[in-house]
């Protein structure tokens, strides 16, 4: 009757729509009673928002990442022997494969936090506790992109692959997850977990995960990175956490310092970490010069920021620059990292050339990349006719030189760690060091070397 009553009884003026009577009737009841009304659902037939909803469920950001964590250890793996075309057709599985079990995870993983999103400004709008998605078709679309990652990583890299996701996945649902309301300790699990993927791009091209230290030493990158990363998350969203119910060492941390204190030893380990890669031989000298720069601006606009004065603003900066530092280091490791490659005379029973073969040849397709598109910008091919005049101008990193002699190298690399190591473990700032002592003096050293930190592989 109420709706009738609106109806016009005279005239030719046209309906108005039966969508816009229920919403201003609603709209006047909820105000005439105080009630609050719960918005209408949206339209479910708008392709976009459904499209929009799975990527929030999948953590679309995150699967993203994890997958492209995938690509490094395939990229300086793969070889000459696949061709660019197939590099490329490579790269695309490794991806694929990775991005949709890592999404299956995340699916997952919202599937069993469902009661504590809803109770976190930060979550609570997500598709599953508002009802956008059902449980129900959660968990089809976990199982399909869990099926579907498996058999891309199945068909490109054999079982190998397809086990370390599965394995992943495991690990992520199903210890993880579980702990993070039952020990602040879920983070070392989730660390674990969360490197795992660097490993499934090396299986994919045939390298053995236990005789080889490149596999790991990109695992430990990531592992020791996920600390600072997550330790700065959790205090910036602090509250929200303990209101949900989990339990994260930053949580009690009201000054932000204890949380700093927590992710110096790791900052000073990231440091490090392309030192001893170096050292190993798993990179070239060049690692330990270029990771100079990614780890000193993380340090210093990230790290000692929110060290000195924790906020929001500085958390959520130290936040961020961690985003940029990964990919950063991760490019640069495949930029420098030295893997053998069989020259061809020992081949396996699927063709790829045997990794533990003596006859081990450094020129792979990222030197054949270089020599095609950047050979016309890079110093290094310019000064090819004259070796004693290159051999000044940039450290021997990939034994394109015979001679060995990295002194001089190693001693900025020194001096540039002894600053570095100086100001972590005092806890003071760059500004400490005399420009007018030092700048200069490492400037000159340092220009000659700024194209081989872009260009040189």
């Amino acid at each position: 009757m109420l709706l009738l009553s609106r109806l016009p009884l005279t005239g030719s003026v046209a309906l108005p729509s039966r969508m816009s009577m229920v919403t201003s009737d609603v709209v006047s009841l909820s105000a005439a009673t105080g009630v609050v009304v719960a918005d209408v659902a949206p339209d479910r037939t708008n392709v976009k928002s459904i499209i929009r909803d799975y990527w929030k469920l999948s953590k679309g950001g995150l699967s993203v990442y994890a997958a492209l964590s995938a690509l490094p250890g395939y990229l300086v793996s793969c070889g000459l022997l696949d061709g660019i075309s197939g590099v490329l057709l490579g790269s695309a599985g490794v991806f694929s494969g990775t991005l949709l079990c890592a999404a299956s995870s995340q699916v997952i993983n919202q599937m069993m936090e469902k009661e504590r999103d809803a109770n976190m400004a930060r979550t609570k709008n997500r598709p599953l506790p508002t009802g956008r998605i059902t449980m129900p078709q959660a968990g089809v679309f976990a199982g399909v992109t869990c099926s579907l990652g498996t058999a891309i990583l199945f068909n490109v890299g054999g079982p190998m692959p397809a086990a370390v996701a599965l394995s992943t996945a495991a690990l992520y649902t199903m210890v993880y997850t579980p702990m993070k309301v039952k020990s602040p300790y879920n983070t070392h699990i989730g660390s674990i977990a969360g490197s795992l993927p660097v490993l499934i791009g090396f299986s994919v091209a045939g390298v053995p995960l236990f005789g080889d230290l490149a596999p790991w030493t990109l695992f430990l990158l990531q592992t020791l990175w996920q600390f600072p990363h997550f330790y700065a998350l959790a205090w910036l969203f602090r509250v929200d956490y303990s209101r949900a119910g989990y339990r994260m060492f930053p949580l009690a941390d009201e000054t932000g310092h204890e949380t700093a204190a927590m992710c110096r030893p790791y900052m000073i380990a990231l440091a490090a970490l392309p030192v001893a890669a170096s050292a190993l031989g798993v990179t070239s000298w060049m690692f330990a010069f270029s990771g100079m720069v990614p780890n000193l601006v993380y340090y210093r606009y990230g790290f000692a920021r929110f060290s000195k004065s924790p906020s929001g603003a500085s958390a959520r900066r130290y936040f961020l620059h961690s985003v940029w530092y990964l990919g950063a280091m991760m490019g640069l490791f495949v930029l420098h990292a030295q893997r053998p490659h069989s020259k061809g005379e020992e081949k396996d029973s699927d063709g790829r050339g045997s990794w533990f073969s003596h006859e081990i040849d450094f020129a792979d397709w990222r030197t054949e990349f270089r020599a095609k598109i950047e050979k016309k910008w890079c110093i290094h091919d310019w000064l090819k006719f004259d070796p004693t005049v290159a051999r000044e101008l940039c450290p021997p990193s990939t034994g394109i030189f015979v001679d060995d002699d990295i002194a001089p190298c190693v001693e900025i690399l020194e001096r540039f760690y002894e600053m570095f190591w100086n100001d972590a473990l005092e806890g003071v700032g760059f500004e400490s060091i005399n420009p007018g002592r030092r700048g200069l003096g490492y400037a000159c050293k340092f220009i000659p070397l700024l194209s081989e930190i872009v260009c040189h592989i």
